[in-house]
């Protein structure tokens, strides 16, 4: 065994240090195995764990009178199937969470959120057209989404993902989002290059 490794196991290092060790092994196990789709990659699984949290720091106008929590997807993505995941296990507030692929904008309005493919870059100005002034978070996966009106953008920044927040479109949604998810996110103006 590595000196490193019998370091941390060893008996002077106490029981607590050992038991947070194996949690840790726990969690990160748990993190890349919990999906029972093994092809989907990292980051869509990620994006999809971003999205369902951003729904616990941002209030939707009207939601107490809807039934589900809609998470809509246009575009060609493998984004479904991860969403689906986490529709199964977890609820926005109380209500469910459905899914749906969506192959037409007309659709997409009677959503919360709407994942946009970066296939769909030459449809989007149609999208945010159709969209804007709507409870409906737009969410993109591609450079640039955001500074042409996506409300956020998913982003890779040192290898690691974060989320563009365009805060003109945010404001015409009508949604109440927490500082504390707007602290988290990197502003883009609209019309700029992100």
């Amino acid at each position: 065994m590595h000196s490193r490794c019998r370091y941390l196991f060893s008996p002077e290092r106490g029981l607590c240090h050992k038991l947070s060790v194996i949690a840790i092994s726990f969690l990160l196990v748990f993190i890349t195995f919990s999906f029972a789709d093994k092809h989907i990659s990292l980051e869509d699984k990620t994006k999809a764990v971003f999205m369902y949290h951003f729904t616990k720091f941002i209030e939707w106008p009207g939601l107490d009178s809807l039934d589900t929590f809609t998470i809509g997807v246009i575009g060609k993505t493998e984004m479904v199937i991860p969403l689906k995941e986490i529709a199964g296990k977890k609820k926005v507030g109380n209500k469910p969470i459905r899914i749906r692929k969506f192959s037409a904008l007309s659709d997409s309005l009677c959503c919360q959120m709407l994942f946009i493919a970066g296939s769909e870059k030459h449809k989007l100005q149609k999208y945010i057209k159709k969209l804007s002034g709507k409870p409906v978070l737009t969410i993109g996966d591609s450079p640039g989404f955001a500074s042409t009106g996506t409300d956020m953008n998913f982003t890779l920044v040192n290898g690691k993902i974060k989320f563009e927040i365009n805060s003109t479109q945010l404001d015409k949604t009508g949604l109440k989002v927490s500082s504390q998810l707007l602290k988290l996110g990197i502003f883009i103006k609209e019309g700029s290059n992100d």
